[in-house]
């Protein structure tokens, strides 16, 4: 129980005219003097129901700490896997890192986007990797994020397809800096890069089709796209 002093003079909440009630209830019964003021008063309440508000708060902090502390170790644990796969791959990275960039086939540092030999790696988000050679297709993804009709935000991925589902299953979708309006055209020669290294990988989103628009009208719209 909580129990709160009220100043019924002051407090818009108090009880409305408390002092006159008070005062005739008590002088009708000859118990109390004219001079004496009745403003103040003791207020009871049940504290179950703050306590229960307070711990649905603690509760909703304590998950949403969980929540990101799960996502971090798994953002570590994919990202150690990547390194462990490019090692596996390519032993002469561990002891210079760098010729994943100077010695790779296709390189985009405003994009983060590299080849190198038979992966695929970014590292917008942390190392990602993909070996190209289990894909058997290739194409842009965009996300343009919407509020009340007004772009906040535009999310690019690359995905890639693949029947090898013991490798990182049917579908694998890789975030890449997304720079606006010029991304897809700026993702033309990766894609042409592609074609030329790995023929047997198709590029676009269908085939003679590479263009495709899904939008949905409240909250997001989506661009597919591939090579022109």
């Amino acid at each position: 129980m909580a129990v709160t002093l009220v100043d019924s003079s002051r407090n818009k909440g108090a009880i409305k005219n408390y002092d006159d009630l008070m005062l005739n209830g008590f002088k009708s019964y000859n118990l109390v003097g004219q001079e004496i003021e009745y403003r103040d008063y003791l207020s009871i309440s049940d504290k179950s129901s703050t306590q229960k508000t307070q711990l649905i708060i603690a509760a909703g902090l304590t998950l949403a700490g969980l929540v990101f502390i799960g996502l971090a170790f798994w953002k570590r644990k994919k990202v150690s896997a990547a390194y462990d796969e490019i090692y596996a791959a390519y032993p002469e990275l561990r002891d210079n890192l760098d010729l994943l960039k100077t010695n790779a086939t296709y390189v985009d540092d405003e994009m983060f986007v590299y080849i190198y030999k038979n992966h695929f790696f970014t590292t917008w988000s942390g190392l990602e990797v993909y070996d190209i050679t289990k894909a058997n297709r290739v194409y842009h993804y965009q996300v343009t994020h919407k509020k009340y009709g007004v772009t906040t935000n535009i999310d690019s991925f690359l995905i890639f397809l693949s029947d090898d589902r013991s490798y990182k299953g049917k579908k694998t979708k890789i975030a890449i800096h997304n720079i606006g309006e010029e991304t897809d055209d700026f993702l033309q020669p990766f894609f042409q890069t592609m074609a030329q290294e790995f023929p047997n990988v198709a590029v676009g989103y269908e085939n003679n089709r590479p263009f495709l628009r899904i939008r949905e009208k409240k909250r997001f719209s989506e661009t597919i796209t591939g090579p022109e």
